[in-house]
């Protein structure tokens, strides 16, 4: 179950890291630690829509059709389903908390500072592991981004031939017309014929959000950083701040800091 391997992982990453068998000033320790939080994410999610697309793959009876895309979506029994659903609730707790806490450590632990260094070289060594992190994080996002349309490339006839074939106009005059009544049947027809892209497209997109999310915060906290050493200036912060956000892009934003830290240390 992918719900059990995300909580799985959430806990080792806090447990790992908090008996410092996870040295996230190592800038190894911290990639895989990256890697593990949005891995995490990713597993939940394709967890929670293989439910939904379960259920609506079960009324339809879709595994007599499609025994390989059943097999993949799981068991669509009554018992099955509150099963797999307690296991999620379960799963929610330890997972976000792996998540979360993994990312406040990443920022906390960019670099173990030395008896020797000054505030501003504390500054610097902070700044360049929140570069070199950020940059990890963006690179497994673009990475997650290329995997998600190369999976769901197979499945994209499905998705346009339901767009042309269930118009929403023509869904909403159906279903006014019959008081409602077809709401249930369409929406299962729709999740069960476009399960695989749906589980795809959201689960390895979680993944790829995460590796965002952590790319961001990593941008953002190297621009204040910078911004209160003097390094940049407050504008400048606020503007690689933004540029921080755009995905994949933001990786300019880290090799334009990483520039200015250079020339800091020449001088």
């Amino acid at each position: 179950m992918f719900s059990l391997a995300a909580a799985v992982m959430g806990v080792m990453l806090i447990v790992l890291e908090r008996t410092g068998k996870l040295r996230l000033y190592n800038k190894r320790a911290a990639c895989a630690a990256i890697v593990m939080a949005s891995l995490t994410a990713g597993f939940y999610f394709t967890d929670t829509v293989r439910i939904v697309v379960s259920i609506g793959a079960g009324l339809l009876k879709w595994g007599e059709g499609h025994p390989g895309e059943a097999r993949f979506f799981g068991e669509a029994t009554k018992v099955s389903i509150v099963i797999r659903t307690i296991l999620i609730i379960l799963s929610t707790v330890p997972a976000a908390a792996g998540l979360i806490y993994t990312i406040q450590a990443l920022v906390r632990k960019t670099y173990e500072r030395a008896q020797a260094d000054t505030d501003r070289d504390y500054a610097l060594k902070r700044i360049s592991g929140c570069i070199s992190r950020g940059i990890v994080a963006s690179v497994g996002a673009v990475i997650s981004v290329i995997a998600t349309v190369v999976c769901i490339l197979p499945y994209m006839d499905r998705v346009i031939g339901t767009l042309i074939v269930f118009n929403p106009f023509l869904v909403l005059f159906v279903i006014i017309c019959t008081f409602g009544l077809v709401i249930i049947p369409l929406a299962a027809y729709i999740v069960a014929l476009n399960g695989m892209f749906m589980i795809l497209l959201i689960g390895i997109g979680s993944t790829a959000l995460a590796f965002y999310l952590i790319s961001v915060i990593m941008c953002i906290t190297a621009a204040v950083i910078s911004a209160k050493n003097g390094i940049i200036r407050k504008k400048g912060a606020v503007a690689y701040g933004l540029f921080g956000l755009l995905p994949g892009w933001n990786i300019i934003a880290f090799t334009m800091l990483k520039k200015e830290l250079k020339k800091i240390t020449v001088q």
